[in-house]
């Protein structure tokens, strides 16, 4: 042991101080014992708990009103600067993982072993659904007026329940946070962790026909690319007189009665595709 050092700590009951033990090993690396235990890492200002109450409620509210919010129930000890600083760090130490992982991964070469979980088999085809989209989020005191978080979802098809709802089977959610890394590429590896995608022998991927979610199709070489129906309709109606026919003509497979698609086509306007 050499010695006693104290840590502030950051609670849901205000700071405290505590005084731990400093011990050292036959290699010469240093260790709190008590920090270990308590799974308190280097440079963290608040206890996992509180971190952990903070971050889910920033993702139900707004920044503003998390502050707020905290700062009224703990009398104001913690105030909203406080708490815009330990979720700007919890975010970064986030993004700095999945940088580390992504130079392991596509630099470095050092590939994992996939997930254990198998895409189902339909018709003798193992088939993984994705659908991405982007948010458009106003930022302040920044250079860039507006960023754009991305997010993408996958999944494996659909439960139809006895109310004839639906809901989605094995949903998980992947969310971007750094331009600097290619989306696909850390969407990729997320998804990786629970399913194994060397298994998958064809991913259809919906969205709009934005140009980041158009390189999906170019990252994973078995991608089929679809236009999710909102925007295919917004598109035919914006190209055509009569969009919502040919729109209908093509859910329907070309097969409404006695309607031909050129002459649903015949008022086409190019300036508006």
């Amino acid at each position: 042991m050499v010695g006693f050092r104290e840590r502030t700590l950051l609670t849901r009951f205000g700071e405290i101080t505590i005084k731990r033990r400093l011990y050292k090993n036959n290699n010469g690396e240093y260790r709190f014992l008590l920090d270990d235990h308590m799974n308190w890492r280097p440079n963290q200002s608040a206890t996992p708990s509180l971190t952990s109450a903070i971050v889910d409620s920033a993702t139900k509210l707004s920044f503003r009103k998390v502050g707020e919010e905290v700062e009224k129930y703990t009398a104001g000890v913690i105030s909203s600067s406080t708490v815009h600083n330990l979720l700007s760090r919890v975010t970064q130490e986030v993004i700095d993982e999945e940088k580390k992982y992504h130079k392991s991964w596509y630099e470095d070469g050092n590939i994992p072993l996939p997930g254990e979980r198998k895409v189902s088999i339909l018709y003798k085809v193992s088939i993984l659904y994705m659908e991405a989209d982007g948010l458009w989020i106003r930022l302040q005191r920044e250079a860039k007026k507006y960023y754009e978080l991305k997010s993408a979802i996958a999944y494996e098809g659909w439960e139809r329940h006895e109310d004839d709802s639906y809901s989605l089977l094995n949903k998980k959610v992947y969310c971007h946070g750094d331009d600097s890394i290619p989306f696909w590429q850390l969407a990729g590896i997320h998804f990786d962790k629970y399913w194994d995608l060397g298994s998958v022998n064809l991913i259809v991927l919906g969205g709009d026909d934005a140009d980041w979610i158009n390189a999906g199709e170019r990252e994973m070489g078995y991608c089929v690319r679809q236009i999710d129906g909102f925007h295919l309709l917004r598109s035919c109606c914006r190209g055509w007189e009569r969009g919502v026919e040919i729109y209908t003509y093509m859910r329907n497979k070309g097969s409404i009665s006695g309607v031909s698609i050129s002459g649903l086509c015949g008022s086409f306007d190019p300036q508006h595709t």
